[in-house]
This record gives C-alpha cells, structure tokens and sequence, in this order.
C-alpha cells in the first residue's frame, strides 16, 4: 500500500488550500487518503432601499424599501488520497440548508491530477475567477450579473462569469494545467442553456406564458444544446499576477430569435492582482460582444487588513435592428460597495461578524433600457463562523 503525502506544485497547492480551508474535522486520515467533514453557517440582516426608474411608468416609478433576514448552513464532504507519485484524487460535495428551508447544492466535482503538471475536474464547480469583487458582503444591482439570469430589458452587469460554472449548467468539465510561473486553464459548459434568459419579458408581451424567454423582446427558440468553452492563461511573477481568459458558444443557432443567433456570445475578459504586506487589490476588465448588444465592465478591489473597499462600472452598447423592440443606444451603470470584518468575535477564532453596504445607480438618458429600479442601496449585518 502506498502511502499518501503532499504535493509541492502551485497547483496542488491550491488544490490542498482548498481543502484544509474546507474541512473542518477528518473522519479517517490513513494511507488510504483523507476524508474530512466541514462547513461554515451564515446568517444575514439586511435593509434595501430601491428608488424608482424615472423612465417607468408611472412617473417616479415604484420605491421599495425592505428588511430582510437569510442565511444558510453549509455542509462540506471532502476526500483526498494522494501518492508517492504525486498523483492525487478528490472528491468534494457541498450541502445547503437555506433559512428559506430549501435546499440544494453548491460544489460536487470530482478531480485527478498529477504533480507540478496537470488536473482534470468534473462535475459542478466554478472555474477561474476573472472578476473578483474582493470582501463582497452585500454587492447587488439593479440590473442583472452574469452569473445569475438575464432578464430582457435590464441593464446587464457582465463580468465574464457566463461560461465559468454552477448556476443552471448541465455539465462541466475542465482542464487545468501549472508550467513554472503560468497556469492554463480550459474549462466548459454542456448543456441546454435557455434558462439563463429570463421568462418574463419587459417589453411587452401581455400573453407570455411561464415557459416563453425573450432578448431584446423576441421569444427565444431552444433547439440545440449549447457547448461553452473558456480558456483561461494566468502568470505569476513575484506579488502581482495577470490572467486573460475568453468565453464562447461553439453551437450556432442553439439560442434564436427572429433577430438572429442569440447564442452567438464572445466575452473576453483581463484581470490583475497585487497580494502582498497585508493589500489584496483586483484590477478587471470584461467585454461582451453578443446580438444587437455590446456590454463592458470594470471592477476595482482592494482589502486592507479587515476593510474591503470596491467600485464597479458598466456600460450597454444597444444597436439598432429592425427586429427588436429595444431602443438604440447607451446606458451606463455605477456600484460602489464597502465591508468590514470583526474577526475572532468573543475570542472564538472563525466566529466574525461582517458589516456591508453598496449603493448602485444607471444613467439610462437614451432610455434604452426598461428597469424598474434606476437606485438600490442596502446595508447588512452577517454573522459568519467556520467549523
């Protein structure tokens, strides 16, 4: 029997950081690999106060100011066994019991790999961050984010996170590999990807049915699965690290409307980071070239100690078509957000309480968009504890 030991390769790691930041108590540690049990709880008080787009009718629009109270629990299940060889293999499962008393699942993936080369991962995972939003305790918009849904008519708040994994995926796969100072990271997305429109079109559509989904007020047809690849290439040199990735559909014609191949998306994406004496900054950069639309954005980080400051810009580029019930031209949107982290609270370690707040606003002067709130400020109070 061989015995397990670790991997000195960057990407192995990352791979072991992940796992120790994970698991939190090893049911068996043996030469047959590790198998730990983990997880963290987190409870959330939030207040949001959305103003009304002015573009709406009626005049002013609505305003909803709210309070609110969620949170989760979160289950980890983690098995590592390494070789002498430097070849490893795991198995990650995370549970979630949300206060809402749903539940469902965060990662379940299963990766191999070899030392100081190469990695295979599949399952439900999220690939490379190319957009990170540093200490994100309370970050919203009034539009929609890549990573969740797009919804006709909203300002859209890409960030190069439509191809990067979980939300409605129906298979991922991915290949990562570690040379010197570069990582290389191939990652896909296999699956019907209709869902990730919205079915509820803002521009009209007084008999759309639950199951009908619109872009740029056409439905859209799903006839075709759809294959996303995402190419990701990182360097490393010294404290500072850069890493431009892209993200395209491979299948034509797997999203149409009257206008054309909806899912014909090209996003292209760069990002910067500085981590050294205490400062984790984020510089990026993301672009979407997709129908009748062009969107880009900008996210700035930086963590201090226990302070996280951000700001993020975006920008919906609306062409003209004689098939789509959007008006052409430019809207912009702005999110600024802060936290701070009171760690180690009653001298308990992993027990902190975070503070967040953002305020998030579009300029739609050419009145291309249809959302219904123009503002979205919020504040929160999060209770946060590893075990």
């Amino acid at each position: 029997m061989k015995n397990s030991k670790l991997l000195p390769s960057a990407l192995a790691l990352a791979l072991m950081s992940s796992f120790a930041s994970h698991a939190g108590i090893a049911i068996v540690d043996n030469e047959q690999g590790r198998f730990a049990i983990g997880g963290d709880v987190e409870f959330d008080f939030d207040y949001r106060d959305k103003k009304g787009n002015p573009n709406q009718t009626p005049e002013a629009g609505p305003n909803d100011n709210s309070y609110g109270q969620g949170g989760r629990v979160l289950i980890d299940f983690d098995g590592l066994r390494t070789l002498d060889n430097g070849n490893y293999l795991r198995v990650n499962v995370e549970l979630l019991a949300e206060t809402t008393g749903n539940a469902g699942i965060d990662n379940a993936f299963f990766a191999f790999g070899g030392q100081d080369s190469w990695m295979v991962k599949a399952g439900r995972y999220e690939a490379f961050d190319m957009f990170p939003k540093g200490m994100d305790v309370f970050l919203e918009t009034t539009g929609n984010t890549s990573d969740e849904q797009y919804n006709d008519g909203e300002g859209y708040f890409y960030q190069m996170k439509e191809g990067r994994g979980r939300g409605d995926a129906a298979g991922q796969i991915m290949y990562g590999h570690q040379l010197n100072n570069f990582y290389i990271e191939v990652s896909t997305l296999i699956g019907d990807r209709a869902s990730f429109f919205g079915t509820e079109s803002t521009h009209g559509t007084p008999t759309a049915t639950a199951s009908q989904r619109y872009y740029h007020g056409q439905e859209i047809s799903a006839d075709k699965d759809s294959f996303i690849v995402r190419p990701v290439i990182s360097y490393k040199v010294g404290d500072f690290t850069l890493s431009a990735a892209m993200e395209a559909n491979l299948v034509s014609d797997a999203l149409v409307t009257v206008a054309g191949d909806v899912s014909n998306r090209t996003g292209y994406g760069l990002t910067a980071n500085y981590d050294a004496n205490g400062v984790n900054a984020n510089l990026s950069y993301a672009y979407l070239d997709a129908l009748n639309e062009k969107d880009q954005s900008i996210g700035a980080t930086v963590t201090w100690n226990n302070i996280g400051l951000g700001y993020f810009w975006t920008e919906n580029k609306i062409e003209a078509s004689s098939s789509t019930t959007l008006n052409a031209g430019t809207a912009a949107g702005q999110t600024l957000n802060a936290a701070y982290e009171f760690a180690d609270v009653m001298t308990v370690e992993d027990f902190s309480v975070f503070l967040g707040a953002y305020h998030s606003n579009w300029d739609d002067k050419d009145k291309v968009l249809n959302n219904t709130f123009e503002k979205d400020s919020g504040a929160r109070v999060r209770l946060k504890y590893f075990f």
